[in-house]
């Protein structure tokens, strides 16, 4: 028997106000109830929909292809979805042939949209974050050029980063969120919860490493029977230090879409320091960045200490404006054994940092903090360099097989 999403075609009111939808995963030996909660108007656009299936499809992607093989679908999907995700599921195959396996998709109905019409209306993906707030600032001001895009709403995804447990925290995300989109001239933000992360809490670094887009997108494709036909979702890492394989970078975020609800992956072309740089035209959402997920503060305020917090100060500090983050930090003050003690646990961090030491040698800032950043790129090696200074042989041959260069800062 193979494995199947079974899809009712029905939402049922919470006491929350919401109406949830379900979808049961179901494998030969595991079945497992997700469902997402979103507003009435929301829900029965979706039920009322042509292709109910491509929401759940998109969300639970990799969890398919963790189990491989063929599932039933027991709803209509869209065909141009149907094609992408063909193309999406043989690049993480490749990449990740011990964890992921093929996966055949078989819908009960398949929906020809190939000539279905689009238009440039968008949600943007929006927690209050860096990379969320430079998309939709970008995008509203007119600076994405030729692929500026018109927002029409935010999208919030309650149960991911913060979980449902913390209900006064997901309270305090939403409203900042709220308040930084209306500055915006952005009024409306849809907040749809999700027990994606407790359902399958076991495969959390499954969430992490991989299929955090692909969540965001389905659950943001509830949403697209209701106007909505792009989602812009900022991206982490500018093009010249993409980490890959990754859950979300250019060559396979695009491959989440459909005809009429397009993934659109934002900001590549921009670093974080970059990207703060025209944030700081944006003085009143700098104040408001939730950039905190390690130890977020009552309010949903940042910590301030914590590698991401110390970072955002770095990066506006770069650009001379780090005085803006006094309204999310507890304080913009980092010493130099703040900066120094930063673990650069994995390579796409160290890549961060990097980048921020560019930007700083390109417009010739010297100041004390910068040495700082220095000595941290420098000093802090792997472990395997660690290990190496240690032993003065080995470490020389370490230098001849693996070559000092590895180590040069751009």
């Amino acid at each position: 028997m193979p494995s199947a999403l079974d899809i009712p075609k029905t939402g049922h009111l919470q006491s929350n106000g919401l109406h949830r939808l379900t979808c049961t995963f179901q494998t030969d030996d595991d079945r497992r109830e997700v469902w997402a909660e979103l507003e009435e108007q929301a829900c029965r656009a979706w039920i009322d929909s042509p292709a109910r299936g491509d929401a759940w499809t998109r969300l639970l992607i990799f969890e398919m292809m963790r189990i491989g093989g063929e599932f039933k679908i027991n709803a209509p999907v869209s065909l141009t979805l149907l094609r992408n995700l063909e193309n999406f599921t043989e690049a993480f195959i490749k990449w990740y042939p011990d964890k992921l396996h093929p996966v055949t998709l078989s819908p009960e109905q398949i929906i020809d949209d190939t000539q279905d019409p689009v238009d440039d209306s968008a949600l943007v993906c929006f927690s209050g974050g860096l990379d969320a707030a430079f998309s939709a600032y970008r995008h509203t001001s007119g600076q994405a050029g030729r692929n500026t895009l018109n927002i029409k709403a935010g999208f919030l995804g309650a149960g991911l980063d913060v979980p449902l447990a913390k209900e006064q925290l997901l309270l305090d995300v939403e409203e900042n969120a709220r308040l930084m989109l209306k500055d915006l001239g952005i009024d409306k933000l849809y907040v749809i919860r999700c027990n994606y992360q407790n359902v399958f809490h076991e495969h959390a670094a499954l969430w992490g490493e991989l299929s955090h887009l692909a969540v965001l997108a389905g659950l943001a494709s509830f949403l697209a029977p209701s106007g909505y036909r792009n989602l812009i979702a900022g991206s982490s890492a500018p093009y010249d230090t993409l980490t890959i394989p990754w859950g979300s970078q250019p060559i396979t975020d695009h491959l989440l879409s459909q005809r009429q609800f397009r993934v659109y992956p934002d900001g590549h072309g921009f670093s974080r320091t970059e990207k703060a740089e025209k944030l700081k035209n944006w003085p009143f959402g700098v104040s408001r960045l939730r950039v905190c997920w390690e130890n977020p503060q009552p309010g949903g305020k940042n910590c301030g200490q914590c590698e991401k917090c110390k970072r955002t100060i770095l990066n506006f500090k770069a650009c001379g404006a780090e005085h803006l983050l006094e309204g999310c930090m507890p304080s913009v003050e980092l010493s130099s054994r703040d900066i120094r003690s930063i673990d650069l646990a994995t390579l796409s961090l160290r890549h961060t940092y990097q980048t921020l030491l560019q930007f700083c040698r390109q417009r010739h800032l010297s100041e004390p903090w910068v040495k700082d950043v220095e000595f941290l790129l420098n000093y802090k090696k792997p472990a395997l360099w660690h290990l190496c200074r240690k032993r003065r042989i080995t470490r020389k041959l370490y230098r001849i097989f693996f070559g000092r260069q590895n180590w040069k800062l751009n």
